[in-house]
Formats: structure tokens, sequence, C-alpha cells
């Protein structure tokens, strides 16, 4: 798979990332989701600025308890991307209660989060 990872902390408007929730052994997945993640980027014009994964996290595990989507949010506070990409909504959560405060934390971020197998991006 061709994705360009960034190294710089280019702030620019064009960078996003890629986060998922899966086994690094559930290859076939893996880059089943990347795929859709980056037919999203090739249409936007994006670059990838990093690839956040949390491997090995059970389903039930809160988002914000996640070592990956810590990291995530940690960069965003930094300004070091505008666009999260995800290739499902249950790759973030499965709970409404969760969906509203990951929301209104992406609002307060000014982050935009697109989710690749909705296909209005």
């Amino acid at each position: 798979m061709n994705l360009t990872l960034l190294t710089t902390s280019n702030t620019s408007n064009d960078l996003a990332v890629i986060y998922t929730k899966l086994p690094l052994n559930s290859d076939k997945n893996f880059k089943a989701h990347l795929k859709d993640c980056k037919d999203v980027i090739n249409y936007n014009h994006f670059k990838i600025f990093k690839i956040y994964n949390d491997d090995s996290i059970t389903e039930n595990e809160s988002l914000y308890c996640r070592p990956e989507f810590s990291e995530l949010i940690n960069d965003a506070k930094e300004g070091k991307f505008t666009t999260i990409i995800v290739p499902s909504i249950d790759r973030l959560t499965r709970t409404y209660k969760e969906y509203l405060n990951l929301k209104s934390l992406l609002k307060e971020l000014n982050l935009r989060l697109i989710v690749a197998n909705i296909p209005f991006w």
C-alpha cells in the first residue's frame, strides 16, 4: 500500500490521520480498512500525518483509555493535523454517549471526522 507518512509537524489544513482499532494479526481486515481510508485521502487530496491503531483493545474499552487514541488527541491539541479518518464509526465507539462526548471534543479542537464507509466525504 502506498501510504506516505510525514515526519514533520506541518500544520497544513491538508494533513490527516487514520485511526482504527484492529489486531495487527488481522492483516486482511487491516489492509481493507486502510484501503477505505486511502480512498478518502486520495479523494480529498490529504497527506497522511500518522496512522494510529489500538491493536489489542477489547471492544468494551472506553475510547479515552486507549493509548493510541490518547496519543492522537495529544497530537491534535498540538495542531499537527486537522482531519481524523476512520474506516467505520465502530472503530471509535459503539455507544451513543461516548460518540456525543467525542463529537464535542472534536468541535473544541476544530477537527473534522470522516468515516470512510459513509460515502459523503
